[in-house]
């Protein structure tokens, strides 16, 4: 999980976190914390969503049985905005998006080199 120590609670801003549904079929979703722009949650998203696919990428998958395993039961972060405005991302879109550079040339990222490729449950 993500720990920003310039999440806040008030902040106009806020992510979320939609966890799949697990063996005891029900979902959950946690707050993350709260940031000041739209950019800061973004990239609070996005570190959720690579922190995920670092930690599933393995050398035997490809950028679509990842992105498959994401979709069984990888996080779904979203930003909640208060107090009104507008502050688009798509998890589903970043998610593709990094599976396929992960694997743009062939191979798992560093990090998951020797690890046997995820399997969803």
């Amino acid at each position: 999980m993500i720990d920003d120590p310039a999440a806040s609670p008030g902040e106009p801003f806020e992510v979320w976190v939609n966890q799949p549904f697990h063996l005891s079929g029900e979902g959950e979703q946690y707050r993350i914390g709260g940031f000041a722009t739209c950019a800061a949650a973004c990239d609070a998203c996005r570190r959720v969503i690579e922190e995920f696919l670092e930690s599933h990428a393995g050398p035997l998958a490809d950028a679509k049985a990842l992105f498959a395993a994401w979709g069984d039961s990888g996080p779904e972060p979203w930003v909640k905005v208060c107090g009104g405005g507008e502050c688009p991302f798509s998890a589903a879109t970043y998610a593709r998006q990094r599976c396929d550079a992960i694997y743009a040339e062939g191979a798992p990222p560093p990090a998951a080199a020797g690890q046997p490729p995820h399997t969803p449950a």
